[in-house]
């Protein structure tokens, strides 16, 4: 089968926990699940073939021909990643619809950042033409540290560069969240930002603030996952990332 990004539930790598990936699936306000793996997956031609979700979702199209490359046993419990550098230009949209981010929602990702340089780098965010609209990055010459941009508002949070590490990021509707292997970050406030465009994995297509670093997991939800209402799904998800990988969410 070739390379690539797939349903993690639809054949599942051994060790990872059926009972949990259920119940993650099953959680209220579940929106997708990608995940990068080279036994499971089909990520070939410059397209991403599959994308999480509780019913089909539409096929995410490269934007560029040069992609990140799938790396066998990068992760704890011997996952595979994709790494990207600054010459890995491809982007990967996830389809318009997957996460309405004018909405409540919560994102779980799995990241190896590399050491940062001199200009930000971008993980995953939202681009309306140049405009940066949400965006998970590496600020300039940070030490030990991301960031989380929503509209105006901006969350910092601390993060282990050159190790794996599993981020929170939560927008309820009045404030940006972030938790960072089990550490949580002080609340912000921000306003909703009415912009509907993708998110995209790697960076915006210009290519100009690229993501350099390692990606394995993103777990989404059109809900606020750290509210009382929805504790349990925190938890199978915290107990997925502690059981698999062995980290703290």
């Amino acid at each position: 089968m070739p390379a690539g990004i797939e349903l993690p539930w639809s054949i599942e790598p051994a060790g990872q926990e059926p009972m949990l990936v259920e119940l993650i699936k099953g959680a209220p306000g579940f929106a997708g699940w990608i995940q990068a793996d080279a036994d499971y997956a089909t990520f070939a031609g410059g397209k991403v073939l599959s994308l999480g979700g509780p019913s089909a979702m539409a096929v995410m199209q490269s934007i560029a021909a040069n992609q990140a490359a799938l790396v066998d046993n990068a992760v704890p419990g011997g996952y595979s990643a994709l790494a990207f550098t600054p010459a890995a230009t491809t982007r990967y949209p996830l389809s318009t619809g997957v996460l309405d981010t004018t909405k409540p929602f919560s994102l779980l990702v799995l990241i190896k950042p590399a050491l940062p340089g001199g200009s930000t780098q971008i993980c995953l965010g939202r681009f309306t033409s140049s405009t940066v609209r949400a965006a998970l990055s590496t600020p300039a010459n940070a030490v030990a540290k991301m960031n989380f941009l929503y509209g105006a508002a901006t969350i910092e949070f601390p993060i282990a560069f050159g190790q794996w590490n599993a981020v929170w990021i939560v927008w309820d509707g009045a404030k940006l969240k972030a938790r960072s292997n089990g550490v949580r970050a002080t609340d912000v406030t921000a306003a909703a930002d009415t912009a509907t465009s993708p998110f995209v994995i790697g960076g915006p297509a210009s290519g100009v603030l690229f993501w350099e670093g390692q990606f394995s997991e993103l777990i989404m939800f059109n809900v606020d996952m750290f509210s009382s209402d929805h504790q349990s799904g925190f938890e199978d998800v915290n107990a997925y990332m502690a059981n698999v990988y062995g980290l703290a969410a």
